[in-house]
């Protein structure tokens, strides 16, 4: 089997708001539990967000960056997202949205398409991904 190795926080999806402030959406367990119980899978999520749906959108935002269970975000910082724009060219935040949901379906990692090999002496983690020559 060939073991993809991958950096710690590969699967961070950062992205700008239209203040300048740059917000990082990490990979978690919970966001992916809460996100495929409240969207029916994560590619409900995924189809909402395509659908321009705002307050999907923002929702999957907020877990992103560790808004779960009691933590609770700035009281300004839905409203900051959306004036941002959910499609414009300073925050690309759909676009943002969708590739965090795609990392949450692959585990916590980049898609395939997005690997890159990291640099010797990085701290990673293995992935469980199979090579098409095990059998």
């Amino acid at each position: 089997m060939d073991v993809q190795v991958y950096r710690i926080g590969d699967g961070n999806v950062s992205f700008k708001l239209d203040d300048g402030e740059e917000l990082t959406m990490k990979p978690s367990w919970s966001a992916a539990q809460l996100i495929s119980q409240r969207y029916g899978g994560i590619s409900g999520a995924v189809e909402k967000v395509i659908r321009l749906d705002l307050d999907s959108t923002i929702q999957i935002v907020l877990l992103g960056l560790g808004y779960t269970g009691t933590r609770k975000p700035p009281t300004d910082l839905a409203e900051r997202i959306w004036r941002s724009g959910v499609t414009d060219r300073t925050g690309a935040i759909a676009e943002a949205c969708i590739r965090y949901l795609h990392v949450l379906a692959n585990g916590g990692r980049p898609p395939p398409e997005d690997d890159e090999t990291p640099p010797e002496g990085s701290e990673t983690r293995p992935s469980t991904k199979r090579s098409t020559n095990d059998t």
